[in-house]
């Protein structure tokens, strides 16, 4: 006897208890109504809601996965698929140039297991070696070669905090290869929050050139990954045919043309012959066709990647199609279903889809993946395929590969993005879109309804300015967005506003304030150790990232009373009492003490005096 698979009871509930249900509820919502009998109207017309509703709960019980995957798709989403690790491998021992084409196999041993990687592009190596780094800012030079060869060491190459006129300098050993040339930079960035990833545009404008001639002349870059060094990314850019050898090297630089860095980017390394690979491996299966409708071959492999698999049959030069359903093909259609939670891949009826012909070769190429088990740490050694005297390694940890999304998982991912906010109506969800934009760090913002940034003094419906403070390390205490900052956050922003709004990015101000103050400690309290610890509860008080009487920041454009830095003296261990509070600013006064600051400003911590009485 064959079993069905058991069918989920979403809501056990059966007419009667909806019914017995509902008639409870009646003295509590229409007291008034006795007649509680079946002759009654009302009574007919709670059982026909009961009848309706067990049938709802009878349809609702028999959804399918393959309705839910329906319900996904109608809004816009799909279970993520299997995604492949990426590794960036640095290939030493090149006394030749090279080409290594793409798809070129990189093995690396991971306890027993061997773990295949294929290069993403073709890449020539060559017998270059970084002889210098030279970093010349404020006058100052320094080399920083030593630095780059050692882990966990890393060097700012246009100061802290940047300067326009900065330069890094690269001097390269070696032939001139007159080729493309690539340089992987490895920046610090562990005291940073994540970066999600999406396009921005930096505040410092890098300007790369050779020296050449006698003076330095343009380089022509390809591709920079890195965004002007704003995150790990390689450069790629052609070599010159014809350059000076200075000090036994051939030199390049990056030179801080224009703007700054809102996080001057700290470099770990620069790196050369560093491949690109991900975690995949190429797969060729032969079948055989069996001329009848619907044959449905399975996959000898798992963890296929998304749009790899290619069907090729033998004797048919043309190209068959991959389609979600056979709805809409036809007799003469070549077309196949791939279901990757299977790995089946399903051909038509003859009537809806082409039958591939009795003992046809099938012939199926894709690429599978590892998954999160490609997810390798640091230090790996790599062997090419072919060539065994080159041997690489990772310097960063392998990242990337994740399994495929359950549906359940993906049901919960659509739940929570039906609570995301995609669209820009209240000050609040400026705030939160703000925050979030992909390319740049956003460490605070404020949506100002009604403010023009030219027009302080005027209050102007459908204006919105949004106030962005960017991320900074600790040493920076008033960090400023810069030009491209603010255009990255503007154009994520801006499709997503109301199409009235007239939208503004700025940055902050920052006030400075000062406190004065008398303190008396009590008998057994240090004075010395009290005047410290009152120092430090007035920097934290006036913070612009940590302070506030919450703790998340001053708040924008929030006055200082003297009564709250009362509060806060007489809450500090040792304080007897505070007197003679006075609070000062430079440009900013008011009433009774009171700091008054524009509303795109925060405050910032002066050098307060404090005297013990």
């Amino acid at each position: 006897m064959v079993m069905g698979l058991p069918i989920p009871n979403l809501d056990d509930k059966t007419f009667e208890d909806l019914v017995r249900e509902a008639r409870a509820l009646i003295p509590r919502y229409a007291p008034e109504w006795t007649d509680h009998n079946l002759h009654d109207p009302g009574i007919t017309v709670l059982e026909l809601f009961a009848w309706l509703a067990e049938m709802q709960n009878y349809r609702i019980n028999r959804v399918s996965n393959a309705n839910y995957r329906s319900f996904l798709k109608l809004l816009g989403l799909q279970p993520y698929p299997v995604r492949p690790a990426r590794a960036d491998v640095t290939v030493s021992g090149v006394v030749a140039a090279q080409v290594l084409e793409r798809g070129t196999r990189l093995i690396a041993a991971s306890g027993e297991q061997q773990i295949v990687f294929e290069l993403e592009q073709e890449f020539t190596l060559l017998p270059l070696a970084l002889k210098s780094i030279i970093c010349r800012a404020k006058g100052k030079v320094s080399e920083k070669i030593q630095a780059n060869a050692k882990d966990d060491i890393y060097f700012a190459p246009f100061g802290e905090p940047s300067v326009v006129g900065a330069t890094l300098e690269l001097g390269f050993d070696g032939n001139l290869p007159g080729a493309e040339i690539q340089l992987f930079f490895d920046l610090y960035e562990d005291d940073l929050s994540p970066l999600e990833e999406g396009e921005s545009h930096p505040s410092g404008w890098l300007v790369w050139e050779c020296l050449a001639g006698g003076a330095w002349q343009p380089l022509a870059i390809r591709q920079d990954a890195s965004v002007s060094l704003t995150r790990s990314g390689r450069v790629i850019f052609s070599w010159p045919h014809e350059m000076d050898q200075t000090g036994g090297c051939y030199w390049i630089r990056a030179r801080l043309a224009e703007g700054f860095y809102e996080i001057p980017p700290l470099i770990n390394a620069v790196l050369l012959n560093t491949l690109s690979a991900l975690q995949v491996e190429s797969v060729v299966e032969d079948h055989s066709g069996s001329g009848f409708p619907g044959q449905i071959l399975e996959l000898k492999k798992t963890h296929i990647i998304p749009g790899s698999l290619k069907v090729e049959l033998q004797g048919d030069e043309n190209l068959w199609q991959a389609v979600d359903d056979f709805d809409a093909s036809g007799p003469d259609d070549r077309h196949y279903r791939f279901d990757p939670a299977s790995g089946t891949v399903t051909f038509g009826n003859g009537l809806n889809g082409l039958i591939p012909g009795p003992q046809q070769i099938i012939r199926l190429l894709y690429r599978i993946t590892q998954a999160e088990n490609g997810n390798l740490a640091a230090g790996q050694m790599f062997t090419i395929a072919g060539n065994d005297r080159l041997v690489g390694t990772n310097l960063l940890p392998v990242s990337g590969g994740a399994a495929a999304e359950s549906l359940e998982e993906a049901r919960e991912r659509a739940q929570k993005d039906l609570r995301t906010i995609f669209r820009a109506v209240t000050a609040a969800d400026y705030e939160e879109l703000a925050l979030k934009t992909p390319g740049v760090r956003v460490a605070r913002a404020a949506a100002i309804p009604g403010f023009h940034p030219e027009h302080p003094c005027l209050d102007l419906p459908g204006t919105v300015t949004v106030v962005v403070v960017p991320e900074a390390r600790p040493a920076v205490r008033c960090p400023l967005p810069g030009k491209g900052f603010l255009q990255t956050v503007f154009e994520y922003l801006d499709p997503r506003r109301l199409v009235t709004v007239d939208l503004h990015l700025v940055g902050p101000q920052y006030v400075t304030v000062v406190v004065s103050c008398a303190i008396r400690s009590h008998k057994n309290s240090n004075p010395k150790e009290l005047q410290i610890r009152v120092r430090e509860g007035l920097q934290r008080f006036l913070n612009p990232f940590s302070g506030g009487s919450e703790k998340r920041g001053w708040p924008f454009g929030r006055p200082i009373y003297p009564s709250e830095i009362y509060q806060l003296l007489d809450g500090i261990d040792g304080v007897d009492y505070a007197r003679d509070v006075v609070l000062s600013a430079e440009g900013y006064t008011g009433q009774e003490g009171i700091i008054r600051i524009p509303r795109t400003a925060l405050v910032v911590s002066g050098d307060h005096h404090v005297e013990m009485i």
